[in-house]
């Protein structure tokens, strides 16, 4: 694969990637918005377990972007 075109298709999995973290970012705000205007806490191990797997998600997400984005300058020093 021509040089040009990595570094095109690495561009266009970060531009996805940080679109991703946008939304998660937005939804774990949300959640805690919500969770804070609760008067009487629901199942607090359900909902400890969901803000878990979201902030598992982000970490997977952060570490994309911050590994895409070194190979990214990696292949634009070649």
């Amino acid at each position: 694969m021509e040089q040009d075109r990595k570094i095109e298709l690495v561009e266009q999995y970060l531009y996805e990637i940080k679109s991703v973290i946008a939304t998660m970012t937005m939804m774990k705000q949300m959640s805690q918005e919500q969770i804070a205007k609760l008067k009487e806490p629901l199942n607090t191990g359900k909902i400890e377990s969901r803000m878990s797997t979201l902030q598992f998600g982000l970490d997977y997400y952060t570490f994309l972007n911050e590994w895409y984005e070194k190979y990214l300058t990696q292949l634009k020093n070649e």
